[in-house]
C-alpha cells in the first residue's frame, strides 16, 4: 500500500462536481478508474467513479487506523488533538490572561519540536508581542476601515479605539511564523482580522 497524497483531476461543472462529491463520504473506499498524469505522478486523471465500498478487505484497517485520535502532548498547552483534514493540531492555551485557541499547523510530525520553540519565545514575552501585533494591525487596517467600511456620518475610529475593538481567539504556528486571528468587534462586519509574521523579522502582514 502506497500512502501518499493523490490529487483528483477531472474537468466538471459545478452541477456535476457537486453529484460527485454527494457521493463520497470522508474516508470512503472508492474504486476508480482513470491513469496517473505523465507530467505529476501526484495527479490523477479521472474518467469515472466506479464504485463506493462500505467496507474492503484491503482497506478497512487502514481506515480504521485513520480514525484513530492522534494528540500531540505539548510542553506548554498539554494535549493537541490532530485535525487529520487540515493537519492542524489544536489545542488550547492563556494569552495574557484571556483564554485562546492554539494551532500548529504541520506537513509532518517532525515540524512540532520547532513549533514548540517558537511557542516558548511568544509566550515568554507575551505583553511585549501583543503589544507590538495590534500596534501593527491597527496601522495597517485603521485607514481601511476609516476610508471604506463607516456609514456616512460615523464617526472616525482612532488608534486607541480600533485596538481596542480587536480581540484575540487564535493563535496559529508553522514552520514560517505565526499567525494572530482576532474577532474584529464588527469593525469589518465580523469579518475575521489577522497579522503574520516571524520572530525574527516581527508582523509583516494584515488583512480581514
Amino acid at each position: 500500500m502506497i500512502e501518499e497524497p493523490l490529487a483528483i483531476w477531472k474537468l466538471l461543472s459545478k452541477k456535476k462536481l457537486e453529484k460527485a462529491l454527494d457521493q463520497i463520504d470522508p474516508l470512503a473506499i472508492v474504486t476508480l478508474s482513470g491513469q496517473l498524469s505523465p507530467d505529476d505522478p501526484g495527479v490523477f486523471q479521472l474518467k469515472k467513479i466506479k464504485d463506493v465500498h462500505e467496507a474492503h478487505p484491503l482497506f478497512d484497517g487502514h481506515r480504521a487506523k485513520l480514525l484513530e485520535s492522534v494528540c500531540h502532548v505539548s510542553q506548554l498547552f498539554g494535549p493537541m488533538k490532530l485535525d487529520r483534514q487540515v493537519n492542524h493540531y489544536e489545542g488550547a492555551g492563556v494569552w495574557c490572561g484571556e483564554a485562546v485557541s492554539v494551532t500548529f499547523c504541520v506537513e509532518e510530525s517532525a515540524e512540532l519540536k520547532g513549533l514548540e520553540k517558537i511557542a516558548k519565545k511568544l509566550w515568554g514575552n507575551q505583553k511585549k508581542w501583543s503589544q507590538t501585533i495590534k500596534a501593527y494591525a491597527t496601522k495597517k487596517l485603521r485607514h481601511v476601515l476609516n476610508d471604506c467600511w463607516l456609514e456616512d456620518g460615523e464617526k472616525l475610529y482612532s488608534k486607541k479605539k480600533f485596538c481596542k475593538k480587536l480581540s484575540l481567539r487564535t493563535i496559529s504556528l508553522d514552520i514560517r511564523g505565526f499567525t494572530f486571528w482576532f474577532d474584529d468587534g464588527d469593525m469589518f462586519l465580523g469579518h475575521s482580522v489577522y497579522v503574520t509574521g516571524t520572530l525574527k523579522k516581527g508582523p509583516q502582514f494584515a488583512s480581514i
